[in-house]
């Protein structure tokens, strides 16, 4: 019996490569639907679709299904071809028309759907701390201290916005600068595909699979310091690649890295990927270049951190306080940290990162390096290039600690992803030789993951659904003291601002139930809990400010005017007396112990306290039409009259 005829060899890649795909996407849609019904801080990766009606869990689910049709696969490509074909054959300004408009409907997307909340990362901290105006010029206290170039973006941005009298200059800036860098990425993304591929199908593909990451949420207003960094670093890959297939100069990705590194220090975990530029420029005799790229590299860093205000002093402070950035080997050694290096809720957090950030491209990579193996093609220089760089990335998110916790600080670490995409595609697209097999990968890994990042995008424009969302993502295994303690307080100030005086209280208890020392918060939580119409709240959290800090008069004396309210009036006269002793020349104590009697209807006993607050403070209108109306209470109405008028002329 003769041997069986052996496959074609396209027949056997589609045969080898399809069912990993169709596994991918089987297992993701699996994910999809497990977390939509069940979102929990465990799955804060993939669990968008929890936030949405039946029907769209399911619309979304059956689109990933359908994608996995080859019909349905081939009659897309054949569209995008014609779609291609028929811009290509217009004149060159045509086709500059088409790009300018193309750039206008992508700033119009990244605005309609801006993000509502800035929950997720430091978000709501650096908006408060733009606003302070002596923080504009100090980068260690407005987060700037590890990117510094953003900063200047940043300042310089928020300072034209209040020049153009905008209500909220520092969120326009940040909205700004994340929207170009949102189109930064895309041109360069659109030009940089041209190293791995000529055909103009294949462009528009891996142009789309690389816009559809998850990180590119960090385009749509986000507010935080790292959009222009992940395009910094895409960027560098990009140039990297170039230089190694010798298409342009080595000073590009040196100057660039250069760059990168002023905007986000982080960058310096691409040494390695630098010293190998570098290598491969020595190996090829190019001793003089190298050396001068290394060069130019350095002198737009430092020119860089000069131009941002940079001494050499802080930087030493800032490089020295990088260790606290870095996990423990063992378990948590603080209230920043809730895990260890080696645990297994550190890899639930990774694995979500990466869920979130690029799904489908490490599919890509896994496949193309199946196939790369199957074939026994050597692996091209810029391939090792990218690889090495995807490792740096991935290396330094493995050991970074997200003093937040990762579900709310991904975005620290989702810029250093972008090595696994860049990587994949330059494999696929080196080893792929048959055009439908390399095109149909790209189109259903890359649907896939713009469906996914599509729900992610669409929950973080709707507040109400990014409220709930961040509610669900407390979980102590995964998020350190600190953490949970500043969700509790940016929820509590959320629901302040919005009058929600009920829900911010829930937020202040959650509070001082883990941490009862810090009397900011105590004070914050005691006047919300007044607010919300919670008095008997508010006095307990009053008497805890009071055995705090016994001495200061600004938490006795509200106490006793709370107190004095419930009608408690002789606890409140003891604090009152208090606060007194501790502070004799306030008017307003003096003010409240008179109203106090007053409100018993004992105006004799309130009228001195009233006469004495305003000769504390002869500008203290109140205690005028209290003096009045003590007057008038005791029939002396001639004073009553002089009293009102010397409260009108202190209008």
């Amino acid at each position: 019996m003769s041997d069986p005829t052996p496959p074609e060899p396209d027949e056997a890649e589609e045969k080898l490569i399809f069912p990993i795909i169709y596994f991918f996407v089987g297992s993701f849609i699996a994910m999809d639907l497990w977390s939509a019904f069940g979102p929990t801080a465990w799955n804060w990766g993939f669990h968008f679709l929890a936030f949405y009606g039946v029907e769209v869990r399911i619309a979304v689910s059956l689109l990933m299904l359908i994608i996995m049709i080859p019909q349905v696969q081939f009659y897309l490509i054949d569209l995008i071809r014609t779609v291609v074909e028929f811009v290509y054959d217009r004149l060159p300004i045509v086709r500059w028309i088409l790009g300018i408009l193309a750039i206008a409907g992508m700033a119009f997307v990244f605005d309609t759907f801006r993000t509502s909340t800035y929950f997720l990362g430091d978000g709501y901290l650096q908006l408060r701390s733009l606003r302070i105006t002596e923080n504009m010029e100090r980068l260690n206290l407005t987060g700037f201290a590890r990117e510094p170039l953003v900063g200047v973006f940043v300042f310089q941005l928020s300072r034209l916005f209040s020049f153009l009298e905008s209500f909220t200059p520092p969120e326009d800036a940040y909205l700004w600068l994340s929207g170009i860098s949102g189109i930064c990425f895309a041109v360069a993304a659109w030009k940089g595909v041209a190293i791995f591929v000529a055909e103009e199908t294949d462009k528009v593909l891996t142009f789309f699979f690389l816009l559809a990451s998850g990180v590119s949420i960090l385009f749509f207003g986000y507010v935080e310091n790292y959009a222009p960094g992940y395009v910094g670093i895409f960027l560098f890959l990009l140039l990297g690649a170039g230089y190694l297939k010798e298409k342009i100069s080595i000073y590009w990705p040196m100057a660039s890295f250069g760059f990168l590194l002023s905007m986000n220090f982080g960058a310096a975990a691409f040494l390695p990927a630098l010293g190998f530029l570098a290598y491969v420029g020595f190996r090829r005799k190019e001793m003089a270049e190298t050396g001068g790229a290394l060069f130019v590299s350095g002198i737009v860093f430092v020119v860089m951190l000069a131009v941002s205000g940079y001494s050499i002093s802080f930087f030493r402070d800032v490089f020295n306080d990088a260790g606290t950035n870095i996990l423990p080997l063992g378990g948590a050694s603080g209230k920043n940290q809730a895990y260890g290096l080696f645990s297994l809720s550190h890899a639930a957090d990774l694995a979500n990162l990466f869920l979130l950030c690029t799904p489908a491209a490490v599919a890509l990579l896994v496949v193309a390096i199946v196939a790369a193996l199957k074939k026994r093609r050597p692996l091209e220089t810029s391939e090792w290039f990218l690889l090495l760089a995807m490792g740096c990335g991935v290396g330094l998110i493995a050991v970074l600690n997200c003093t937040l916790g990762m579900s709310r600080d991904w975005d620290i670490a989702a810029p250093f992803s972008v090595g696994i995409p860049v990587a994949g595609i330059a494999v696929w697209t080196a080893g792929t030789d048959n055009r439908d097999i390399r095109q149909r990968a790209l189109l259903i890994l890359g649907v896939v993951t713009m469906l996914q990042t599509g729900s992610w995008v669409t929950l973080n424009a709707d507040a109400n659904k990014a409220v709930a969302r961040f509610e669900i993502l407390e979980e102590k295994k995964l998020w350190g003291t600190q953490a949970c303690l500043d969700a509790y307080e940016e929820l509590a100030i959320y629901h302040r601002d919005r009058r929600e005086f009920i829900q911010a209280a829930a937020c202040y208890e959650r509070y001082v139930a883990l941490d009862s020392a810090n009397e900011r918060v105590w004070l914050n939580c005691a006047r919300i809990e007044q607010a919300a119409g919670n008095l008997g709240k508010a006095i307990d959290a009053y008497r805890e400010l009071v055995q705090l800090k016994p001495s200061n008069p600004d938490f006795v004396a509200p106490l006793a005017v709370l107190l004095a309210q419930t009608g408690r009036f002789d606890e409140a006269f003891l604090h009152f007396q208090e606060a007194e002793q501790l502070s004799p020349t306030s008017p307003k104590i003096k003010n409240d112990i008179g109203a106090l009697f007053a409100n018993q209807k004992n105006y004799s006993k309130a009228l001195p306290y009233f006469l004495e607050a305003i000769r504390l403070d002869p500008n203290f209108k109140g205690g005028y039409l209290n003096t009045a109306a003590c007057y008038a209470a005791l029939g002396d109405n001639a004073k009553a009259e002089e009293y009102r008028t010397m409260a009108k002329k202190r209008q």
